[in-house]
């Protein structure tokens, strides 16, 4: 993944925990949620998390028996790192949010970091719902100021053009920023 403001400013787990605790809306956070939602390792979330909170940028109470975390608005900081947060992951976040839903198996940008480019944004969904409906939620998404140029694909076609599509193999050889799912989508039983 190409490096973008974030990412040079703060390693790369700090820029991926600030910017899913930073991101609009975020709801108080577990470790465990937030290592599956970062994917990175539970004790370097743990870790990172309790340095944000001794600094004051996040705060932690009990939720249910467990520890969650979520920014702290009264930080000095905090009106500029969620600007900061907007400027460089906010379409990918709202991507994420316009494609959350058990009906999306797949969803990732690819040829570049949303936040970086300033052309099309390739968008390639796989999932059960209509290509209306993926172009429905998309719709939705506030000015993002660019064309985002959906590819949505049923599971099977994915599959099948996985195997069987040069120019497929092509896209996925490209840089790509996952949005939601697993690149390695499970048959049907």
């Amino acid at each position: 993944m190409p490096n973008n403001i974030l990412r040079t400013l703060f390693s790369e787990s700090r820029a991926r925990i600030l910017a899913v605790m930073f991101a609009d809306g975020a709801p108080p956070t577990s470790i465990r949620e937030l290592a599956r939602k970062t994917k990175l390792s539970h004790s370097g979330v743990r870790r990172e998390l309790h340095r944000l909170a001794d600094n004051g940028f996040l705060t932690s109470h009990c939720i249910s028996r467990k520890i969650c975390f979520a920014a702290n608005p009264g930080h000095p900081l905090y009106s500029t790192l969620r600007e900061l947060i907007q400027r460089t992951e906010g379409l990918a976040d709202a991507l994420r949010k316009a494609l959350s839903g058990d009906d999306v198996v797949l969803a990732f940008v690819y040829g570049g970091n949303p936040a970086e480019s300033c052309g099309d944004i390739n968008l390639l969904v796989v999932s059960d719902a209509p290509p209306r409906e993926i172009a429905r939620r998309i719709a939705k998404i506030p000015d993002p100021g660019r064309n985002i140029a959906p590819l949505v694909l049923d599971p099977a076609a994915y599959a099948r053009r996985q195997r069987n599509d040069k120019g497929f193999r092509r896209i996925m050889a490209l840089p790509k920023t996952l949005l939601c799912g697993d690149f390695e989508i499970p048959a049907k039983k």
